[in-house]
């Protein structure tokens, strides 16, 4: 029977600083006018979980929600949690809606884990990204939570974009913790990173100064990075994140773990903005010193893979772009053409393997501010794959070796890449790629 007032956004999950012991669950209805923190009936808005499965048995506790900084926002914490272990929970707007949850193994422990990533979904309410949320349901069932590389708003100053989001995502968000990073189109202005940090509950070290984080999860430690600056400048850290960054790389460098920075702007990419020469001269330093076993972005609508310093001891680094998350409509497949020497790297079609194809061409007129974008031995050395389709990460780690798998809309696997940890036996070999079509 449907709703009458259906929630307008979530209740969506998100995990706390300890994601094995704490998670953050958010949900905004219909009916502001209430208050953020008040239910349908006019009592206090709540929050009740449960260990799932143990039915009549279960101890069921209940926590208040706070008041959010949107109208209409309910916000609680569940804390004390017990590490890998599955809840159940309902709210006081809709009680008999049962969702579910899991906590994040004991950090530095080997336990398996799998996430999903894309960046660049753009949802405003003419471009459904709802196919996303279904795949990742549907192909990947076990992934412990879903990281967004940014620009999953189109425009973050337009509520209409937001609810859009929560609309496509709604069957998805409720049991599958998501961890963002900023972006340009999200939070690429001072109003628009406002209401970015009023939406995601995340650990964030210091609000004031950008919207990032570190997050333990089993044998990883993930960087979540803001390449916006608090809606500032854009794309490289500022002073206070980079001193954190490199500090917290230092830290956990050389300890067995895997080290992955997330973050919306490009590094390497043969796409739309091509190869940044500040993020490589910002990143790849990091990356060597600290043997970064991956950094993952968007910004450039497409799929594709650098496996850098791979001729190193320690085993070099993955670059890989993953913005493909906006469907065929985002998809940028301008690339295949100059556009009026705008484009950097004019691809062959809509796949780019260049130990194949080649260092694709520049167009002939090309302007110098495209031209400065261009890191030709970087590509030629480096370069596994490019994919102009609409597709996502799926991402396995057990103890030291990982399986990367960049999937399409059809669930088809266009690329499967299984590597060993940065220092753990890391190294280049064709049978690394367990699946590679370039057609």
């Amino acid at each position: 029977m449907p709703r009458e007032k259906p929630v307008k956004w979530g209740p969506y999950l998100s995990f706390g600083k300890d994601p094995s012991t704490t998670m953050i669950a958010s949900w905004r209805s219909c009916e502001a006018a209430l208050g953020p923190t008040t239910s349908s009936t006019g009592s206090k808005a709540w929050l009740e979980y449960w260990e799932h499965g143990l039915g009549e048995t279960a101890s069921i506790t209940r926590v208040e929600a706070t008041i959010g900084r949107l109208a209409g926002l309910h916000i609680t914490r569940m804390e004390n949690l017990v590490p890998g272990t599955v809840y159940s929970y309902r709210t006081s707007t809709y009680p008999d809606e049962t969702h579910t949850f899991k906590t994040a193994p004991v950090p530095g422990t080997n336990t398996p884990f799998e996430f999903t990533l894309v960046g660049d979904m753009h949802a405003r309410p003419c471009n459904d990204i709802s196919k996303y949320f279904s795949l990742m349901s549907e192909l990947v069932p076990g992934h412990d939570f879903f990281a967004g590389l940014g620009d999953f708003i189109n425009d973050g100053d337009d509520p209409a974009d937001w609810d859009a989001y929560f609309r496509d995502g709604a069957g998805y968000l409720p049991c599958h913790p998501q961890m963002n990073v900023p972006g340009n189109h999200d939070a690429g202005s001072p109003s628009k990173y406002q209401r970015y940090t009023y939406t995601w509950m995340h650990p964030y070290v210091d609000e004031n100064k950008g919207g990032y984080y570190v997050m333990e999860y089993a044998n990883a430690v993930i960087f979540f990075i803001d390449s916006t600056n608090a809606g500032g400048w854009q794309p490289t850290p500022g002073d206070a994140q980079y001193d954190w960054l490199a500090r917290n790389l230092e830290r956990y460098a050389l300890a067995d773990r895997w080290i992955f920075l997330l973050m919306h702007h490009q590094v390497y990419s043969t796409g739309d903005f091509g190869c940044a020469r500040l993020m490589h001269d910002v990143y790849r330093p990091l990356c060597q010193e600290y043997h970064v076993d991956a950094v993952f972005y968007g910004h450039d609508h497409h799929y594709e893979v650098f496996w850098v310093d791979r001729e190193a001891s320690w085993g070099g680094t993955l670059f890989i772009v993953a913005g493909a998350g906006g469907g065929q409509g985002h998809v940028d497949h301008g690339i295949m053409g100059d556009r009026n020497g705008e484009t950097k790297y004019i691809w062959p079609g809509r796949f780019l393997n260049v130990r194949k194809h080649g260092v694709p061409p520049e167009t002939g007129n090309i302007t110098p501010a495209a031209r400065a974008f261009r890191n030709d031995s970087l590509v030629e050395a480096t370069q596994l794959l490019g994919i102009l389709e609409p597709s996502f990460i799926h991402a396995r780690v057990e103890g030291d070796v990982m399986d990367l798998k960049c999937i399409g809309w059809q669930g088809q696997v266009y690329h499967h890449l299984q590597v060993k940890r940065a220092g753990a036996g890391r190294a280049f070999h064709p049978r690394s790629e367990k699946v590679l079509l370039d057609y």
